[in-house]
């Protein structure tokens, strides 16, 4: 564990954190992928696996920024979504409902992502690191709206979950 010692290295622990965030999710969302099957679902994974994969770059310059080199801290709260999502993909079977759950598990990713990234733009902005925080906020950003794009497709899947005759 890094010994936080003033509000720099309490930064750097979370850049570290947050890379280790978008590692994860990188390994994680080519199997979320593969378990969806509504359409706009798998598309919606395969784009964020895309803006994960540029999350962790946009990290690698922010670590180039304060002068360091890009490693992780483990995240044990990103771990633990994951496992929950492995457990959907596993036990549940295809269709719908399974959309369902996967869609509600990637908002719990983005939501922890979002309020990861929320902190480390507040430690950026006390720090005065301008450049780092619009580099944060363009990611915040991008976020923000993948969780709204699960959203629809959650809800969307809902109802049609509402017309199967069970």
């Amino acid at each position: 564990m890094t010994r936080i010692v003033n509000s720099m290295t309490a930064f750097q622990l979370n850049m570290k954190t947050l890379y280790d965030i978008e590692k994860q999710l990188e390994r994680a969302l080519p199997y979320m992928v593969d378990a969806a099957t509504d359409v706009d679902l798998k598309n919606s994974f395969q784009s964020i696996l895309e803006e994960t994969r540029m999350h962790s770059i946009r990290l690698e310059q922010i670590f180039e920024m304060i002068d360091m080199t890009p490693s992780k801290h483990i995240s044990a709260g990103i771990r633990g979504i994951i496992e929950d999502t492995s457990d959907i993909i596993i036990n549940e079977p295809s269709g719908p409902i399974k959309d369902v759950l996967l869609a509600g598990a990637a908002r719990s990713l983005e939501h922890f992502e979002m309020v990861n990234y929320m902190t480390a733009i507040d430690e950026a902005d006390n720090l005065g690191l301008d450049g780092v925080v619009d580099l944060l906020q363009d990611t915040l950003d991008e976020e923000e709206y993948a969780d709204q794009k699960f959203a629809i497709v959650m809800n969307e899947d809902l109802k049609k979950i509402e017309d199967l005759d069970f």
